[in-house]
């Protein structure tokens, strides 16, 4: 599950308190989700840098956190 949406959908599941005590934990669950938030959100400052307008900033911001889901995907369930 890639994209912006699905990643927040994937914070919205999980406990107000949970969020609160595992958002500074490195490798936690929600530390994870709330990088791959931080990096879409510098993804789509960055497009205008690349002449991207419009839609072309939500696409290359997705594209963003794609490879970026892909590359820590490994980091997901490894939390102690």
């Amino acid at each position: 599950m890639t994209g912006y949406r699905a990643t927040i959908a994937q914070l919205v599941e999980i406990d107000a308190a949970e969020i609160q005590a595992t958002k500074d934990v490195s490798g936690s669950r929600v530390n994870i989700i709330l990088r791959k938030i931080r990096r879409y959100n510098q993804a789509q400052d960055a497009a205008p840098k690349f002449g991207l307008l419009g839609v072309g900033i939500i696409s290359f911001a997705d594209s963003r956190l794609a490879k970026f889901s892909q590359r820590i995907e490994p980091l997901v369930g490894t939390e102690q």
